[in-house]
């Protein structure tokens, strides 16, 4: 049966319609048509196992070297790497490292390994080797060693990412208080737009310390800050060193103020001028007169819920005051 010699935009219109796995089975039906397939196909690549990560890295070291076949890497705008097995840090993500370079339209990277790699040169590929990539996702696993000075400096690695639009940090039951105060010391910093600090093991005296060797970067681009500690006394440890260098927040999410609080915790909004809403356990404030006698901000309503305990009904009337 003769294959139909169709234009290759016609090719492409049709390959947009197609799953992976039908582009796959397309592809082989006709050479002409692999042009046409090539967009689609390679846009997004997901890798999970040592052999795919080795697979990929010959398809794409080896075209080019073919008879002409297209370069495949001018198609991958978006890279998956993910792995539960440690012995892929020895051959597979080697593997990839003389790949990286090729890949000069990559826009989106995604991270997922379950243990913290050895070698830090790949990461390092993606961070100094792709000019385009401003989308980043970065999933840090269950690594109860954390403490390990070793592990912690892997981490960090992953904090060096330049010219950042959309940084994303996820992170299991591995003291994220700790890493994030990592992240607000990093290169990632002056492009972070959300920070959302979950509940974590907090440590007074350790985390979030203004006098370490690496200080606080500028945020400028930070709109929405979220604190999961159930202790207010930890949330006020890390606004009093966020807010410092987030001129520009526009929300806050942290738990109940205590009374005994209330005025340090007053004294800290006075350096988030832009702050229009505050969000605490269980009642809701829209900043309003909120500040007051801080900063004159205009009235806006308060939206609370009758049964709210008077201690917090004692701070909606001082930051009315």
């Amino acid at each position: 049966m003769s294959v139909p010699n169709l234009p290759i935009e016609v090719v492409s219109h049709i390959a947009g319609y197609l799953s992976k796995k039908e582009l796959t089975s397309t592809a082989l039906v006709c050479r002409a048509w692999v042009a046409g397939m090539l967009p689609k196909l390679y846009s997004s690549v997901s890798l999970h196992y040592c052999s795919q990560f080795e697979q990929f890295a010959s398809t794409l070291l080896s075209a080019g070297a073919e008879g002409g076949l297209v370069q495949i890497s001018f198609y991958v705008k978006e890279l998956w790497i993910q792995s539960d097995d440690s012995e892929a840090d020895k051959s597979g993500l080697a593997a990839l490292e003389p790949c990286v370079p090729k890949l000069a339209r990559l826009r989106e990277l995604a991270w997922n390994l379950s243990y913290a790699p050895k070698d830090s040169k790949l990461i390092t590929l993606f961070q100094t080797q792709c000019p385009e990539l401003c989308a980043v996702k970065v999933s840090i696993p269950d690594v109860f060693e954390f403490k390990s000075e070793l592990v912690k400096q892997q981490y960090a690695t992953l904090l060096g990412f330049k010219s950042i639009v959309d940084f994303r940090l996820s992170m299991n039951y591995i003291r994220p208080d700790r890493l994030c105060d990592q992240l607000v010391r990093s290169k990632v910093a002056l492009q972070l737009e959300v920070l959302n600090i979950r509940r974590s093991s907090f440590e007074e005296g350790i985390d979030f310390m203004p006098d370490k060797a690496f200080p606080i970067q500028s945020l400028p681009r930070l709109r929405t800050l979220e604190i999961g500690a159930n202790e207010f006394c930890e949330a006020l440890a890390i606004m009093k060193l966020i807010l410092s260098a987030a001129e520009g927040l526009e929300e806050l999410h942290i738990t109940s103020v205590p009374e005994y609080y209330h005025h340090p915790f007053l004294k800290v909004l006075t350096n988030a001028p832009k702050l229009r809403k505050v969000t605490m356990r269980k009642f809701l404030l829209s900043l309003s007169k909120v500040m007051g006698s801080f900063m004159g901000s205009p009235d806006l309503p308060i939206l609370g819920e009758e049964e709210e305990a008077s201690h917090e009904e004692i701070l909606k009337r001082k930051m009315r005051a």
